[in-house]
């Protein structure tokens, strides 16, 4: 398919640019299956991202989280798998280092970061 183009170079060719949804949060924070990008605008305290069941987000959703606020480095950012899920085989992961971010990626039954 090619979208702005008509000689597509792969399955999804788009020859132009992208807009996603952006959700803020300066709080914590339930990831939903129609999110895509979390800014988390506040840490003044360390905040918990909860992700959601892998099966309910299906194979080959693709979260991004980021440290909007600069401010991970002192309060965490921990991103927990839902349940017993795992991210990288640990049942969390952290944004440590100021205006850090973490993508994520599901297989259907635990999460994997990029």
């Amino acid at each position: 398919v090619g979208i702005g183009t008509t000689a597509p170079n792969s399955t999804l060719h788009v020859a132009g640019s992208q807009t996603v949804k952006r959700t803020a949060t300066a709080i914590d924070y339930t990831i939903l299956a129609s999110d895509y990008y979390i800014g988390v605008t506040s840490t003044a305290a360390a905040r918990i991202i909860t992700l959601p069941a892998a099966a309910t987000a299906a194979i080959g959703k693709v979260y991004i989280i980021k440290d909007e606020s600069g401010g991970a480095a002192t309060n965490n950012i921990t991103i927990d798998g839902n349940a017993a899920e795992t991210i990288d085989g640990a049942a969390t992961k952290v944004i440590n280092a100021n205006y850090g971010s973490v993508q994520i990626i599901t297989d259907g039954s635990n999460w994997f970061s990029f």
